[in-house]
């Protein structure tokens, strides 16, 4: 039995009850990047990806999952700004460089929420990609909280991002 036959048998059992458990299928599916599995449970109006403080694009940001992340913006019930932004910050913190960049193209979600903290992670922990790309966005703003990006990129020895934060010129 192939992977689609086996979740489009797994789809069929549970359909009956595809809402039970706060929309848990679709939660798991998101948290675990089953793209082919959220496809599904996208059209069916029983389910919904905004359940638990839309749950099923923060922790699919947190992961990773690019094409999760894509499928749920692209149906425009997730909101990518629930829980303060959670979804470009969580995205620019561990460096998901592909999901940063969907959501900055979709507009919704704001780099600039919480003092910047986007572009902030993103100096701190290394994301030279994620960084080129929240500069070239321009919302966010690397001189905030008295240029914390740029003194912890530093202090991390990032060379790469700190030329890209001087070479900025904000």
């Amino acid at each position: 039995m192939t992977a689609t036959a086996i979740r489009t048998a797994l789809l069929d059992k549970l359909r009956s009850k595809a809402a039970v458990k706060s929309n848990w299928t679709i939660q798991k599916s998101s948290q675990f990047g089953h793209t082919d599995v959220v496809r599904l449970l996208l059209v069916d109006s029983r389910l919904d990806p905004t359940v638990d403080d839309n749950y099923a694009i923060l922790i699919s940001c947190e992961n990773g999952h690019a094409a999760v992340v894509q499928l749920l913006l692209a149906d425009g019930r997730a909101d990518p700004t629930a829980a303060d932004n959670y979804t470009i910050l969580i995205s620019c913190e561990n460096g998901h460089t592909d999901v940063v960049k969907l959501l900055l193209e979709n507009g919704r979600a704001d780099p600039a929420a919480l003092d910047n903290s986007a572009i902030r992670l993103s100096s701190q922990n290394g994301h030279a990609e994620v960084v080129k790309l929240l500069l070239a966005d321009g919302r966010a703003d690397p001189t905030a909280d008295d240029n914390w990006a740029i003194r912890k990129s530093s202090q991390n020895g990032y060379t790469d991002i700190v030329k890209l934060l001087l070479a900025d010129g904000r």
